[in-house]
C-alpha cells in the first residue's frame, strides 16, 4: 500500500496501475465524516494506491478522475 498526499502524484500512480491490468482495476472512495475528507483508493488486487489528503479535493477534479477510467 502506497500512501499519497499529493493528488497529482496519486492520479499518475493510479493511471499506471490501470495500465497494468484494466480488467482488475477499481477505485474505492470513502468519505470520513470525522475529518470531512474523501479518502480514495485505487487497486488491481495486487497493489494499492491510497490518497489521504490534508484538505478536501475539488469535486470537479475528483469527477474528472473517475470518468477518465470509464473512457479507457
Amino acid at each position: 500500500m502506497t500512501l499519497y498526499k499529493n493528488w497529482d502524484a496519486f492520479q499518475r500512480a493510479a493511471e499506471l496501475l490501470y495500465g497494468k491490468d484494466p480488467s482488475k482495476f477499481r477505485i474505492v472512495s470513502k468519505y470520513r465524516h470525522v475529518d470531512p475528507i474523501l479518502v480514495v483508493k485505487a487497486t488491481n488486487d495486487e497493489e494499492v494506491r491510497d490518497h489521504y489528503p490534508n484538505s478536501s479535493i475539488d469535486p470537479q477534479i475528483r469527477n474528472k478522475f473517475g470518468s477518465r477510467f470509464k473512457k479507457l
